[in-house]
């Protein structure tokens, strides 16, 4: 999600292949284009591999796929926007998933080293990155034996750190991962 704040600005709704720089740039462009800027950027890939499994080497290889997919979408949309953006702007992406399936570290690790490294990067131009790290609504571990219990959260609980990082209370943090 790109967030433009501009007064009567209409809200600009396409249906993009994220895993198409082409696609991305064009995007972004026209974003670009109607708007004049890109103030803050919003990257929610979600990990949704449909079957929870005891371990890495039970996950279809079509699940890896999304994987790749939602990575994907988070480096192109980065990668289209990082030349229009000016000093203030920022970048927050989320970790969205149960911390029980197998699958969770590598797109974890893939995420929060990503942001790590934008926010370093994009620092001197005074862009900043950052991540929130939240649980589905309905997290709950498949068997006992899971000791964590996550709590609920609501989208609005998601939204208000969001909000927060790019203009609220938490607006001068870079390079953090904030959990809900």
């Amino acid at each position: 999600m790109l967030i433009v704040q501009r007064k009567n600005m209409p809200h600009i709704t396409r249906t993009v292949n994220i895993c198409s720089p082409t696609e991305c740039k064009s995007f972004v462009q026209d974003v670009v284009r109607l708007a004049g800027a890109i103030d803050h950027i919003f990257n929610c890939p979600s990990i949704c591999p449909g079957i929870i499994t005891p371990s890495l080497f039970f996950i279809p290889w079509d699940t890896w796929g999304d994987l790749v997919a939602y990575l994907k979408g988070v480096f192109g949309i980065t990668h289209a926007c990082i030349p229009y953006l000016k000093p203030g702007a920022s970048f927050v992406n989320t970790l969205q998933g149960k911390t029980f399936d197998p699958a969770f570290p590598f797109y974890c690790t893939s995420i929060t080293g990503f942001s790590s490294t934008m926010a370093s990067l994009l620092r001197p131009k005074g862009i900043r990155t950052n991540v929130v790290r939240f649980q589905d609504i309905e997290a709950n571990p498949p068997t006992e034996q899971f000791i964590e219990r996550p709590r609920s959260v609501s989208a609005f609980d998601v939204a208000k750190i969001v909000y927060d990082l790019m203009e609220g209370e938490k607006q001068k943090l870079n390079g953090k991962v904030v959990s809900v």
